[in-house]
Parts: structure tokens; C-alpha cells; sequence
């Protein structure tokens, strides 16, 4: 057996006085051996728990020679920890040994690799073996939190986890769930091919129906199967509690009178009655095994019912209930019936009319108004009763509601010129009956007919029609002096105005000017605007039969006219096809002539002048606009003289040398001429 090294100094002494004994028996053809034999060393396992003992055989040595066995263990990094145990064996006669080694309880999940190698041959062989360990924990359920059962057959899910080692090639894991006394469980569970390693599982455990009420343990083996198995448990007492209760017989529940009769139907004139009856109506009582007497009452719980019985359906059929303390129920059911009886039957009356037509009406003249409204009574639809029994009419012909006079109002839907509009109409009569009544029934009741009419009309709406139409200009026209004004007299038609009218409803339009004006006379000179008016009128009286009246509509246009002058010039020195060369410091005529349309000459009005430089030299300042002439106090306006207008244009040192003007005549009548001069030295 394999011991720890305290034992080296033993075993040495005894090596040697073996060797010194055995030296003349080797064989002389040890090399030869040495270098074609094969040992081995093999344990009976590969996975081993702490504390558990190793059996390790040897062989392939040379007979009889000393074998070293030494065991190293793999450390926490991966490296090995050599010789942590050591021990001699001595070979027999076949060259193989056994011994045995107990795994020391420290060296938990650790793989242990042994050694053999011969003292004489140098023969060496290895294995590996690991400490197998295995712990199993139930979390669910335990002594501290057990599981209630209360009703059989029942699934208890028993969750717990296990460690075991994890050897390669893996090796399986097996988990026996048991419930119940040892060597006796109520219910067993096996699980086979599990992982080895950490694990949770929760397997699910059947205890079946019968099982006697009480507490059971729980128990979890896990068996880990490497070589020989081996296992651990875990046993949680008083996990499992059945607490079924006893069983419970329903109560028996007894009715003497099943089918009652309640209450009187008559057909047709009571079609309904109600009653109310108790259980003891029907003779019922109810009795238990376990609880003696029981109330009885109605399925809802109640102890009365008020039921609704009819013509259609005089019986009603009820449910009758006796429930014990432990919740079983008896049911039984039973039927209360109405007495129905006859009586004459009486049929409503009818009633014929006709339908009111107002003809055509017109509506939303010039507005939005849709609607036209009527107050009518049941006898404008001249109404005929009649009863098919033969009763007289109770009261006058009414409308639906009662009333003997209604407000129908009528509405052309919107967007639309004509439509034939009408509204419903109920018209209704009663019956008398009380000459047929039998005494053994209840009055019967008077019975009313109604009938549909209809109150129609066909409405129409006008609306103006609309004007389309823009602003007119004449442009430029030479005016002509008359009775001392300068004036235009100009033709006006629709056409200048590009004006249309169109019609809402779709009616003929005419569409003039107002006043049938023709012409118009625009007193200048200028710019002069006048405002006409357009005037646009419908005829509807084909589309509504004569009863919408047209309806006109007005628009205010405007015309322009530019009344202007005949403009003649400018006159020599100036050239209106280039410009004029002036000498500066000299003074330059400005003239023209006016005249209107009938070559008469324009001489009053207010005509300006203005000069403006234009190209050449930089400027020198804004020149100045001096009148050299015999009236040169009205410093920027034209004088009329010798048949012509005139201004003496003064070009002083503001002109600059080689630059070219441009001088503008602005005429009272808006137009503006020009002309250009050059300054040279």
C-alpha cells in the first residue's frame, strides 16, 4: 500500500539488501529486455470520492525487481505537484504487482497521476485517476417550506442541484427522486443520462390517488457512474403534506308538488301576468347525512321568485336548490302555469287618405332660405276610417302624436334649382270596442291604425345672377376743344369690359349697361377715369313655372382714357434724331407747338421743363434750370409766345464740357418728350 514519504529511509534499507541479494540472479541480457518490454500500471477506476481506495496493478517489469510508485497531483495553474505520496513494491515472478492507495479527503475533484518504474529494469508506465465527489441540495420543496396537497392524484416539482467531478471522457449521471418512509416511498422518479458537473434541475413527481393523508420526506440520490457507481443524497423530513379532505354525500331534496298553477291570461286582452312563488309553494324540503335539514331555495339563492307569465309563453319552468357545508348541491326542477282564457279579439282600425300637393313654390329668393313651411290638419288629407270588427271611431282623426294640427316644412337641398320635395305624414284613428266586451274578461282596449301621407311640393330658388367683367383703358386719345373744355367723346359697349353673367340656377341672363349708354365724354387733359354700371337680370318663370321673380344683379366698372395733346417739335435749334451741339454759356431755345384734334393750338396749361445729365464727362452737380428769356421769373415752366411754347435754356458753368443732356418736356395732358444736347466749349 501506497504511504507518504516518511517511510523513504525503511523502504531504502530494504531496497538495498534486496538488490544485494538478487544481484547475481539478473539476467544478462538486461539491456536486451530493457529495450522491448512494455509495463504498464492500470487502477481498477477512473474517478474515485475522498476516502475511497484505489486498487492499482502492475505489469511488464522484471521479475522480482523493486518498483517505485509515486503519485503527483495536478495544482490549481496546470502544473503538477510530483511525488505528494510514494511507496515500494517488489515485482513477482511474472514481473506484475498489486497494491492499493486510499484518495485523501483534501484532494477533492483533483486528477492524481501515479507513476511505476522499475529500480533494476528503468522500466517506467503512468496512469491518471481523479477524486470523484458528489453533492446533491433539494431547494424545493424542504422541511422549512413544505408543499400542502389537497386533492390526489397530485404533481410535486422537486427542484435541487448537484456538484459532481467532470472526468473526460464524460461519464453519466443518475438522480433517484423518492417520496416517502425509506425502503417504502409513496412515489419514485429516476432520471438517467444526466450531465456531470454543477447542475439545477426540477423534475416533476406523480403521488398517486389513495395515498394516506400525512408527512412525507423527500429524498434526491445522485448516483455519478465511473467504474463502480457511487452517490450522495440529500433528504428533506416532513416536505410533503397530504391533507386530503374527507369525502362529503350531496343532499337529497324532496318536492311534493312539482306543476303549480298561478295567476289568469287573457287572450288577448291581459297577454301578461306576474307572480311570485316560494319554494314551499312547490312542497320542497332538503336533508343532508352530514348537515341534517337543509333551506331550500331558488338556483340564484333567492327565496322568492317573481316570474313574468304570457300568452306566448304561460309556463315557466324553475330551478329549485339545496347546497351542504361542504358545497355539494341538489337541483330539482319544477313549472308554474297561468290560466289563460278567451275573449273577442279586436283588430285595430284603418285609415285612407290623400297626400296633399302644393304645387310650385319658390324659396331662398335672393337669400339662403332653403325651407317654406305649412300648417296643415288630418282633415286637408281628407281621411276615411274603417274597423274591421265593425266598432265605431273614438275621437277625430289625429296625427301620429295625438295633434290636430302640424307644421310641415319643406326643404330644397342645397345646390339644387328645382326637386319636387316631400315629407311623411302620419295619420291615425282609434277604435271603440267597450259594445263588445264579455264580463268574464277585461275591457278590452281601444286599438288605433295609422297610414302614411305625404305633404309635396316643387320647390324652386332664384338667385342673382353673377356679373364677370374687368376694368377698361382706352389708352392715349387727342382730346378736341369744345365750348372752351379739352375733351374726348368715346363709344362704351360690353365688349370694352370683356363682361359676362352666368346664372346660378341655369336661367336665361340678359346683361347690359345701365342707363343704355353708348358714349362717354372724358374732359382732359390727363388721365380720366368714369364708372359704369353693368346690370344683369334672370328669367326664371320657364324653370319655375312662373312662380320665382327675376332677380337682378349690379357691377361698377371702371374706363380709362388718357386725354392728351398733338405734339409738335421740338423745333430748330434742337434735332430730335441726335443730339444738338450747344456751346456752354449759350442760351438754347426750347419750343414746340400743341394742337387738339381739330388742329386748333393749345396755348394754357402748365408744361414743364427739366434737365438731367445722361452720359459724358463726371458731373458737376445737377445742372441748373435758368430761363434766359423776357420771363425768366417762372423758373421751370414753358411760356406760350409768337404762336409757340418756349423755354431759354441757359447752359452756365453746372454743364460740364463734352457731356451730353437729356432735356424732358412734361405736358400737363402726362406725357413727357424728349430731347438731347451736347456741351462743347
Amino acid at each position: 500500500m501506497i504511504k507518504f514519504r516518511s517511510l523513504f529511509s525503511i523502504v531504502a534499507v530494504c531496497v538495498a539488501v534486496y538488490m544485494a541479494s538478487v544481484a547475481g540472479m539478473l539476467p544478462s541480457t538486461a539491456s536486451a529486455n530493457n529495450a522491448s518490454q512494455v509495463p504498464t500500471v492500470v487502477t481498477d477506476k477512473d474517478d474515485y470520492m475522498p476516502g475511497e481506495t484505489v486498487y492499482i496493478t502492475g505489469a511488464g517489469f522484471w521479475p522480482g525487481e523493486p518498483v517505485d510508485l509515486s503519485i503527483a497531483v495536478e495544482g490549481e495553474d496546470g502544473t503538477w505537484v510530483p511525488d505528494v505520496d510514494w511507496t515500494i513494491e517488489f515485482a513477482d515472478e511474472n514481473g506484475g504487482f498489486e497494491t492499493t492507495y486510499v484518495v485523501p479527503e483534501h484532494w477533492a475533484d483533483r486528477t492524481l497521476r501515479l507513476t511505476a518504474m522499475g529500480y533494476s529494469s528503468g522500466l517506467v508506465a503512468t496512469t491518471t485517476f481523479r477524486d470523484s465527489v458528489t453533492s446533491v441540495t433539494i431547494n424545493s420543496p424542504t422541511t422549512a417550506a413544505p408543499v400542502t396537497v389537497t386533492s390526489l392524484p397530485a404533481t410535486i416539482n422537486v427542484a435541487f442541484t448537484y456538484v459532481t467531478t467532470t472526468p473526460t471522457p464524460p461519464v453519466s449521471v443518475t438522480a433517484v427522486i423518492t417520496i416517502g418512509p425509506p425502503g417504502n416511498p409513496i412515489a419514485t422518479k429516476t432520471v438517467t443520462g444526466l450531465p456531470q458537473g454543477t447542475q439545477s434541475l426540477t423534475e416533476a413527481v406523480t403521488i398517486p390517488a389513495g395515498t394516506p393523508n400525512g408527512s412525507y420526506q423527500v429524498r434526491v440520490e445522485i448516483t455519478h457512474a465511473s467504474g463502480s457507481p457511487r452517490s450522495r443524497n440529500d433528504t428533506q423530513n416532513n416536505a410533503v403534506i397530504i391533507s386530503v379532505p374527507p369525502p362529503n354525500t350531496p343532499p337529497t331534496l324532496t318536492v311534493t308538488n312539482p306543476n303549480i298553477t298561478r295567476g289568469h291570461l287573457c287572450n288577448p286582452t291581459r297577454p301578461s301576468t306576474t307572480v311570485t312563488v316560494t319554494p314551499a309553494d312547490f312542497g320542497a324540503s332538503a336533508s343532508d347525512a352530514e348537515d341534517g335539514t337543509l333551506p331550500v331555495t331558488f338556483d340564484d339563492g333567492s327565496t322568492s321568485k317573481t316570474v313574468t307569465l304570457t300568452l306566448a309563453q304561460p309556463s315557466a319552468t324553475l330551478t329549485l336548490k339545496a347546497e351542504d357545508s361542504g358545497g355539494l348541491v341538489a337541483t330539482a326542477t319544477v313549472t308554474v302555469t297561468a290560466e289563460v282564457e278567451n275573449q273577442p279579439v279586436n283588430n285595430p282600425p284603418s285609415v285612407t287618405a290623400q297626400d296633399r300637393d302644393l304645387g310650385h313654390i319658390c324659396v331662398g329668393t335672393g337669400n339662403d332660405d332653403l325651407t317654406y313651411q305649412v300648417t296643415v290638419a288630418p282633415a286637408d288629407f281628407n281621411p276615411v276610417y274603417s274597423d274591421p270588427d265593425g266598432d265605431p271611431q273614438a275621437g277625430p282623426t289625429t296625427f301620429g302624436d295625438g295633434s290636430t294640427s302640424m307644421t310641415v316644412t319643406l326643404t330644397l337641398p342645397e345646390g339644387v334649382a328645382s326637386q319636387t320635395v316631400e315629407v311623411p305624414v302620419t295619420l291615425k284613428v282609434c277604435d271603440d270596442p267597450s259594445g263588445r266586451n264579455e264580463p268574464d274578461c277585461e275591457p278590452m282596449q281601444s286599438l288605433c291604425g295609422e297610414t302614411t301621407v305625404y305633404v309635396r311640393a316643387t320647390l324652386h330658388r332664384n338667385n342673382p345672377p353673377t356679373i364677370t367683367a374687368s376694368n377698361a383703358n382706352l389708352g392715349q386719345i387727342v382730346g378736341c376743344l369744345v365750348g372752351g373744355s379739352f375733351q374726348t367723346t368715346q363709344p362704351i359697349s360690353l365688349e370694352i369690359f370683356n363682361a359676362s353673367a352666368t346664372d346660378h340656377e341655369g336661367d336665361p341672363v340678359s346683361l347690359s349697361i345701365q342707363g343704355d349708354l353708348s358714349e362717354l365724354t372724358f374732359v382732359g387733359p390727363g388721365e380720366i377715369t368714369l364708372p359704369v354700371t353693368l346690370v344683369a337680370t334672370d328669367n326664371p318663370s320657364g324653370r319655375t313655372n312662373g312662380t320665382c321673380e327675376p332677380m337682378t344683379s349690379t357691377m361698377t366698372v371702371y374706363v380709362s382714357v388718357q386725354v392728351v395733346y398733338n405734339f409738335v417739335g421740338f423745333f430748330s435749334p434742337l434735332d430730335t434724331t441726335r443730339a444738338t451741339i450747344v456751346k456752354r454759356g449759350s442760351t438754347v431755345p426750347v419750343k414746340f407747338q400743341l394742337y387738339d384734334c381739330n388742329g386748333n393750338q393749345i396755348t394754357t396749361g402748365q408744361h414743364r421743363i427739366s434737365v438731367d445729365y445722361l452720359s459724358g464727362a463726371s458731373p458737376n452737380g445737377t445742372p441748373e434750370v435758368t430761363d434766359a428769356g423776357s420771363s425768366n421769373d417762372n423758373t421751370w415752366y414753358f411760356r406760350y409766345s409768337d404762336g409757340q411754347w418756349i423755354y431759354n435754356l441757359k447752359t452756365n458753368t453746372s454743364y460740364v464740357l463734352n457731356s451730353t443732356y437729356i432735356i424732358r418736356a412734361h405736358l400737363d395732358d402726362g406725357t413727357t418728350h424728349v430731347v438731347h444736347i451736347s456741351i462743347k466749349r
